[in-house]
């Protein structure tokens, strides 16, 4: 249907739509109490206004198009150049259908609900939602019917990368599974992503982990339970972060599309056995951000990069320190030889931390004041709104947290090392102390390959491996999560076989 009809049929019927939707607005009862003008409301008086200011915009469109020819061919060149540049074309797709998704699901909310406040509301503006959502989906039908000849070709052209993302997307699906189904305590997590948002939390630690517990909480008012919005969060995070492991994968191997499924299937496997019986929206948002972070360290991506995923992690998590770190490391050299001119008698005197310093040389001023400026405002934002949200704990005998007050973390080094070298090796948590301990190995067997950019990424590994050890518990396995990317991208880039990832 290209030519004039699809856009001259497009501005008609909206145009209709309308006028329905106007007197559609006229028609709802209203409330004597809130009558302004002719017994109607202030709120009708606004979204009617507003109706009749669309459709005057429309019924003057609707003129040109069906009057005045050469406007209305000019019109639809313009709307043809436009449709045909491929980011405005998929930005419109994909804001047409939700948009019509989003009208279709209100609509059916404010003829269903049993909420009597959110229908009164829904059913006021029901008119403006069924002509703003028929209006997305004739733009949806509107730029399918006229890019469905380049999106058959493209779909024939990229037939691999379509079948492999929907194999992607079934992996994330049976990861979910298998996941929900390890994860014991679903009755208690609800309870510590909303405490959250009302400021009583299990842990003070827990009050300045904001972005996963208020995306949920947004997630619910589509209309579902605060429980309910949290398994759909999950999956949308385990999703995403194949979806985003993948798509990194196949930029590292020049689209390889074998070898980054298979990497996918390695990620999978290890998320399911580190995951815990505890597992915390904080803690999926960790894993996309720190798989987009050891990405850009082996990419070598500019400063800006890094100070943007660390305002993001900032808002889930203080473990976007480690992303202010890197960039006070990345700002540094290390050389490998003293100067040659030191005598032979000066070196025994010399102090290893002295020597070290020695060593460093700065590279990049501007990145390392960014570095230490980040470290010590995301140290003050993190503290600061602990002390500001945090009322009380949910828990039961924890009350203010006193004993955690000064920092907000745990602190439990020598617990942990109990566990890792004693308890853990007569008891069934023995696999978790092989694990770090393979880590490790792996890390050291592999460094004199490093280069440059994966020197600096094994320092935050290590880094990370330890403030696990000050203030996590090594037998809560989800928190090694973080580090899977890191050692894939490490694998994949220490293969003979693969393709460098440094530019």
């Amino acid at each position: 249907m290209k030519g004039r009809l699809t856009l001259r049929f497009f501005l008609n019927i909206t145009l209709l739509e309308g006028g329905i939707s106007c007197i559609w607005l006229l028609f709802i009862p209203g409330d004597p109490k809130s009558a302004w003008v002719l017994g109607v409301s202030k709120i009708r008086l606004a979204l009617l206004g507003g109706m009749l200011l669309a459709l005057v915009l429309l019924v003057w469109l609707a003129y040109k198009a069906n009057r005045d020819s050469g406007w209305y061919q000019r019109f639809e060149h313009k709307t043809d150049q436009l449709l045909q540049k491929n980011i405005y074309s998929a930005i419109g797709t994909m804001a047409a259908c939700l948009g019509f998704v989003a009208g279709l699901y209100l609509l059916c909310t404010a003829f269903t609900t049993t909420d009597l406040f959110i229908k009164g509301y829904l059913t006021r503006l029901a008119p403006w939602i069924f002509w703003l959502s028929a209006i997305c989906g004739q733009a949806f039908l509107l730029i399918s019917l006229r890019n469905a000849e380049s999106w058959g070709q493209n779909l024939r052209e990229n037939k691999d990368p379509i079948v492999f993302f929907g194999i992607v997307f079934f992996i994330s699906l049976v990861v979910f599974q298998v996941t929900n189904f390890r994860i014991e305590h679903w009755n208690k997590l609800p309870d510590a992503a909303y405490g959250i948002i009302t400021g009583k939390p299990h842990w003070r630690a827990f009050s300045n982990r904001l972005l996963g517990p208020y995306t949920i909480y947004l997630i619910s008012q589509l209309g579902f339970s605060f429980e309910t919005a949290l398994v759909i969060f999950n999956f949308l995070m385990i999703w995403a972060q194949n979806t985003i492991l993948y798509s990194l994968l196949l930029k590292t191997t020049k689209n390889a599309f074998g070898v980054s499924l298979r990497y996918i299937i390695y990620f999978s496997f290890f998320f399911i056995v580190l995951q815990d019986y505890y597992s915390y929206p904080w803690d999926y948002i960790d894993s996309v951000i720190f798989t987009i972070f050891a990405w850009g360290i082996l990419r070598r991506k500019p400063a800006t990069y890094f100070v943007i995923l660390f305002l993001v992690e900032l808002l889930n998590r203080e473990i976007a320190l480690f992303i202010s770190l890197y960039l006070i490391i990345d700002a540094l050299k290390i050389n490998h030889a003293i100067s040659k001119t030191r005598t032979y008698q000066e070196a025994p005197v010399k102090r290893p931390i002295r020597s070290l310093v020695e060593r460093l040389t700065i590279t990049d001023r501007r990145k390392l004041s960014v570095g230490v400026l980040l470290s010590l405002a995301g140290a003050f934002y993190t503290k600061s709104i602990r002390d500001l949200l945090f009322i009380e704990s949910s828990l039961d005998n924890v009350g203010a947290d006193i004993s955690n007050k000064l920092i907000g973390n745990h602190l439990h080094l020598v617990v942990n090392i109990k566990d890792l070298f004693f308890y853990n090796l007569t008891s069934l948590n023995f696999i978790n102390s092989i694990f770090v301990f393979g880590v490790i190995a792996y890390l050291l067997l592999s460094l004199p390959r490093f280069d440059e950019a994966h020197r600096k990424a094994f320092i935050i590994v290590v880094m990370i491996l330890i403030s696990i050890l000050v203030f996590g518990l090594i037998n809560e396995t989800r928190m090694f999560i973080i580090l899977i990317p890191f050692l894939l991208f490490f694998h994949l880039e220490l293969r003979d076989s693969a393709m460098p990832i440094s530019q």
